[in-house]
């Protein structure tokens, strides 16, 4: 063998792994799962953004890959008086939402910095928000069932 067809060799070894490689992740559960989330947090950002534009008075943050909007209207909830589990606290405002500016994890349109959210004891899916020391109800709102209409 020439030095010539050898390099060749090795170089379509090398080809031949790299799609093999290359291959096998694109089949690998972890990346695909790993794709999937990235997806539905853009859908959800996408999504509570939609909202602020068509409401810019709503109360929503989002946390988890989640949207949750404000509950305090919504009698069966009020009815129901939920308490927080202070041991299942889900996560922490991190950032106030600016118009303009892309809506983020962590992020609100009314909560403020620093408010902590914990789920409640009675229902599940009930979010408690924690401020100043008064309780804020919030329920998950799920963007799929969620369209705009353009008006024109």
């Amino acid at each position: 063998m020439t030095k010539n067809n050898s390099l060749k060799a090795v170089i379509g070894l090398l080809c031949l792994n790299l799609i093999f490689i290359t291959g096998c992740s694109l089949f690998d559960p972890k990346v695909r799962g790993s794709r999937q989330i990235e997806e539905r947090s853009q859908k959800v950002i996408a999504k509570a953004e939609a909202m602020v534009q068509a409401d810019d008075s709503i109360d929503i943050f989002v946390c988890n890959g989640n949207i949750y909007i404000n509950a305090e209207d919504i009698e069966w909830v009020n009815q129901l008086k939920p308490t927080l589990d202070q041991g299942a606290q889900l996560c922490e405002i991190k950032k106030l939402y600016e118009v303009g500016k892309p809506f983020e994890e962590y992020m609100a349109t009314k909560l403020p910095v620093g408010a902590r959210l914990f789920l409640s004891k009675e229902r599940q899916g009930i979010m408690i928000a924690l401020v100043d020391g008064r309780q804020i109800y919030y329920l998950p709102f799920f963007p799929e069932n969620y369209t705009t209409q353009q008006q024109e």
